[in-house]
């Protein structure tokens, strides 16, 4: 996960983060390097 938090208020660039089918954003950075992010 993110070692900074995103709140409401924040201006984030789109490339910058994934939305989660769960809910919530990850950095692409951290979805890159997820075992989750790929389905084989």
């Amino acid at each position: 996960r993110l070692s900074q938090r995103l709140h409401c208020g924040c201006i984030a660039s789109k490339s910058m983060f994934e939305l989660l089918d769960g809910g919530g954003v990850e950095c692409t950075n951290c979805t890159k390097n997820s075992s989750h992010s790929l389905v084989r």
